[in-house]
């Protein structure tokens, strides 16, 4: 559950930069636009995958797996197979989209100089 929750609540600090690029980079949001974020999203949270293993004490990188461990995910999960890297990768570009497609803009004035 613990786990869980730390999950959900890194989902929200990454809507929050998806946001940031929404307003400051792009200027626009939809759900191509999240998708094109989602691709940048999937590359740094595939790498942090692979490095998994490096910080958990109880994962192992090769198999056979000794009783009480875990076999750490590899890079994009690879560990687990082909069908899990595209599930990885596909789940990764929806949640760019759903995030892209729910952004709505905020309507707050900007402050302009005015031209004389």
């Amino acid at each position: 559950m613990i786990g869980l929750v730390i999950h959900l609540m890194i989902s929200g600090l990454i809507a929050l930069v998806y946001a940031y690029g929404f307003e400051h980079i792009t200027h626009k949001a939809g759900w191509l636009t999240g998708a094109g974020f989602g691709v940048i999203h999937v590359l740094i949270a595939g790498v942090f995958m692979g490095m998994i293993g490096m910080i958990h004490r109880l994962m192992v990188a090769s198999q056979p797996v000794p009783a009480g461990h875990l076999l750490a995910p590899g890079f994009f999960a690879a560990n687990f197979g082909m069908l899990t890297v595209g599930a990885f990768v596909m789940l990764h570009l929806l949640y760019g989209a759903i995030v892209g497609g729910f952004y709505v803009f905020s309507r707050v004035p900007v402050a302009r100089e005015a031209v004389a």
